[in-house]
C-alpha cells in the first residue's frame, strides 16, 4: 500500500505579503496627497469667499452712498490672519451720461501670488 501524504499549505508566503504591504502603502500615500490637496483647496475656496463678501459689501455701501460725495479709495482689511486691499473707482458718466460706473477690486497674496476680485455696478449721477 502507499501511503500519499499530501502537504496542504495554508497562509500566504512571504511575497505576497510583501506584495500586499507595497499595494496597501501606495493606496495610503495616495489618501494622503488627496487629503492634502483637499485642505488646500477649502483654503483658497474659505479666502476667495472672504474676497468676494468684502467686495459686495463694501459695493453696497458706495450704491447706496450720496453719488456726489463718492471719490476713489482704498483700504486694507485683516480677515482670519490674510489682508485684503480693496480699491474703489468711481468713473462718471460712464457707460452713458448721467450714470456712474463704481468699480470694487479686492487682492490678496496667497501662495506668494496676487490675488483679486472685481465687481462693478452703474448707479445714476
Amino acid at each position: 500500500m502507499h501511503t500519499r501524504i499530501l502537504s496542504c499549505k495554508k497562509g500566504f508566503t512571504l511575497v505576497e505579503v510583501f506584495i500586499a504591504m507595497v499595494i496597501l502603502a501606495f493606496g495610503v500615500m495616495a489618501f494622503i496627497a488627496l487629503q492634502s490637496a483637499s485642505i488646500q483647496a477649502r483654503a483658497h475656496s474659505q479666502r476667495l469667499t472672504n474676497a468676494t463678501e468684502l467686495t459686495s459689501s463694501l459695493l453696497d455701501e458706495l450704491m447706496v452712498s450720496d453719488p456726489q460725495t463718492l471719490s476713489n479709495g482704498n483700504d486694507v482689511v485683516n480677515v482670519d490672519g490674510v489682508n485684503y486691499s480693496r480699491t474703489w473707482v468711481i468713473e462718471s458718466n460712464i457707460p452713458v451720461n448721467s450714470l456712474n460706473r463704481i468699480r470694487v477690486t479686492t487682492q490678496w497674496n496667497e501662495k506668494n501670488k496676487s490675488k483679486s476680485v472685481q465687481l462693478a455696478a452703474v448707479i445714476p449721477q
